[in-house]
């Protein structure tokens, strides 16, 4: 799975880089990325089906909740990393 990351085309926008839309719009790009949210919704709904408490996530830590990484001084503003299918 993670060598997906290595063969995908990569291109720069605004100071950064991200996988090229092109290719992430080809068919098996997208055969796969529906078969990774098909899993992740049973992985969730099998996780609330057994009480997970997705309203209360902090109760779930056993020794609190773990401290928050810092990415240095450049990531300074709250990070989101989602990504959008087509």
């Amino acid at each position: 799975m993670l060598r997906w990351w290595f063969i995908c085309p990569l291109v720069r926008r605004d100071g950064g880089v991200m996988v090229a839309t092109d290719w992430m719009q080809t068919p098996s790009q997208l055969a796969g990325a529906r078969i990774v949210a098909e899993r992740t919704c049973q992985i969730f709904t099998r996780l609330a089906a057994s009480g997970f408490a997705f309203d209360q996530p902090a109760a779930l830590y056993l020794d609190g909740r773990p401290a928050l990484v810092d990415f240095g001084p450049r990531h300074t503003a709250a990070i989101s990393l989602s990504f959008a299918m087509a």
